[in-house]
């Protein structure tokens, strides 16, 4: 089966330095959308729940469908949350990035 093929380059689209921001999932969507229905052909139900109950309209769905076809790679996500002080509107704006922990031979990006 390809589906490592396109486990990789689903992570390939998210990844930016080996960072992962709301902003290059954004830019995954568009893959996401496109080969939709092969991710569910080709992945387990368990790790394509989202894909098919949901439609994926926003980065943080992006990166759920991402941790869904990692977690059958035995791969996992971690967000780390930074805060912003914003001195205009008077309060701490977030920003979420996320990393990849562990690797997989057909799934690790050559970044």
């Amino acid at each position: 089966m390809d589906r490592s093929k396109y486990a990789k380059e689903l992570r390939q689209h998210f990844t930016c330095k080996g960072v992962i921001s709301r902003k290059t999932a954004a830019e995954a969507l568009v893959f996401i959308n496109a080969n939709r229905e092969k991710l569910i052909e080709l992945f387990p139900k368990h790790y394509t729940r989202q894909l098919r109950t949901k439609k994926i309209d926003t980065p943080k769905l992006a990166i759920t469908v991402l941790k869904g076809i990692l977690n059958f790679y035995n791969m996992k996500i971690i967000s780390t949350r930074t805060l912003k002080w914003n001195r205009k509107l008077k309060k701490q704006s977030s920003t979420y990035i996320y990393h990849v922990i562990g690797e997989h031979k057909n799934v690790s990006a050559d970044i």
